[in-house]
């Protein structure tokens, strides 16, 4: 079918399209009208198919449904389909016009005008077809990054990239990258596509780099890599080194407004401060790089912060510094949107009324962002939230309902998987029979 679609028809377009000079050597006007009719029917529909692929909403493939929710298969192969012929047809009108252009002007060598206009049409498609596979490929990467919510736009960027590669697109490599890292983040038991994306940036880095940018984001590829592979090797430094040298290398080469490298510093030393926190060496790096990545706009490092203020305070609960800061920079995550910064939240109040039990008001925040964080899917505050009644109820065992709350939510967090739990139910019905 395939030698069908690129040999057998254009050849036959070709020659049918033969009818077109002898009617305009005849000055028939209707023929004409014809002609210049298909000709520019057949710019426009490369035009609209090419040059406006972001808006495909004429097709059906509008992109307006909500990113949290699943996306419609069946969209996801229309379009797919919809791809393959628009490839095709580009295939096959560039070899009926050079086969066209080949039998013509022999045999109408006099008339070259529209052979001439031919030939240039005919560059035009040439020279767009060759990145064709690359663009595809992109333009199925950011309709992921747009939605996040099925492997499948991976895949067909995948394929689009590979085909792209296999025609000597050389940056097709480094995309080939990150789309195995993004596969890899949705399955990290997949560890063969860390490799894969070794793999490619090592041609990437054989090929050389268009500029900077490019330069640049293949370091900070490169050291992702090598930090996803040392968190599951944790005793081998040499990776971890590895990781901080690209990612140093990339943030020379980023501009000031593009700091995913220094966000990853400051991420890559809180975990290695985290390791052994009498290294404080790492806590100065990680609070340095993270707060240089605010400054420049990025709000991620907002719940950072507040995440290794929070270990910096359970090391030593009477530097009360580290906890308002803490305190600070979640509610700021949180009013930014990082939901993951409310479980944080509820944690630190939790432990700070642990301190003092009479400070009523850390308990009340404690309930509340706890609870406000099981409304928003977050399994664990099922056990804190028991921890917290449990305490609660030990101060005031004559208030059956701090116990049976607490029972509730450890059999809530026992249903989740949550093995602790199951000790702190025993602990409760031995405390309560005695009660």
């Amino acid at each position: 079918m395939e030698f069908i679609s690129q040999i057998i028809i254009p050849i036959l377009i070709a020659f049918s399209a033969g009818v077109f000079p002898n009617l305009i050597k005849e000055e028939k006007k209707k023929e004409k009208i014809l002609f210049w009719v298909c000709l520019i029917g057949a710019i426009s529909f490369y035009l609209v198919v090419n040059f406006n692929k972001s808006n495909l909403t004429m097709f059906g493939f509008s992109n307006s449904e909500n990113p949290n929710t699943l996306i419609d298969e069946s969209r996801v192969y229309r379009l797919r389909i919809f791809d393959y012929f628009r490839m095709y047809f580009n295939v096959i009108v560039i070899e009926s016009v050079l086969i066209f252009l080949i039998i013509y002007s022999i045999k109408y060598a006099k008339r070259l005008y529209y052979i001439i206009f031919t030939f240039i049409f005919c560059c035009i498609f040439v020279l767009t077809y060759v990145s064709h596979d690359y663009e595809t490929g992109v333009e199925y990467y950011n309709r992921y990054q747009e939605t996040r919510s099925t492997e499948n736009y991976l895949t067909l960027s995948e394929e689009s990239l590979i085909k792209s590669y296999q025609s000597g697109y050389d940056k097709s490599a480094l995309m080939l990258a990150t789309i195995n890292i993004e596969k890899y983040l949705l399955d990290d038991d997949r560890e063969y596509l860390l490799d894969n994306a070794e793999k490619y940036l090592t041609i990437s880095n054989e090929l050389g780099f268009e500029n900077k940018k490019a330069e640049a984001y293949f370091y900070y590829c490169g050291g992702y890599v090598d930090y996803k592979k040392w968190r599951k090797e944790k005793n081998n430094d040499q990776l971890f080194y590895a990781a901080e040298k690209k990612f140093v290398e990339s943030q020379k080469l980023y501009s000031n407004d593009e700091n995913d490298a220094s966000f990853s510093l400051g991420y890559l030393y809180s975990e290695k401060w985290e390791e052994d926190k009498s290294d404080e060496q790492y806590f100065s790096k990680a609070e340095t790089y993270l707060k240089d990545t605010l400054e420049q706009g990025d709000k991620r490092a907002r719940y950072e912060l507040g995440f290794i203020y929070r270990e910096k305070w359970e090391e030593d609960k009477s530097d009360g510094q580290y906890f308002s800061k803490a305190e600070t920079y979640l509610k700021d995550a949180l009013e930014q949107g990082d939901i993951r910064a409310c479980y944080q939240l509820g944690f630190i109040y939790r432990e700070k009324w642990e301190e003092d039990k009479s400070d009523g008001q850390c308990f009340s925040k404690a309930e509340t962002y706890l609870k406000d964080t099981l409304e928003q899917g977050d399994i664990r505050a099922y056990y804190d939230l028991g921890y917290l009644y449990t305490e609660r109820w030990e101060d005031d065992k004559s208030n059956k309902q701090y116990f049976e709350d607490a029972k509730k939510y450890f059999k809530q967090a026992l249903a989740n998987g949550n093995i602790n739990a199951e000790n702190a139910l025993e602990y409760l019905d031995k405390a309560g029979s005695i009660v």
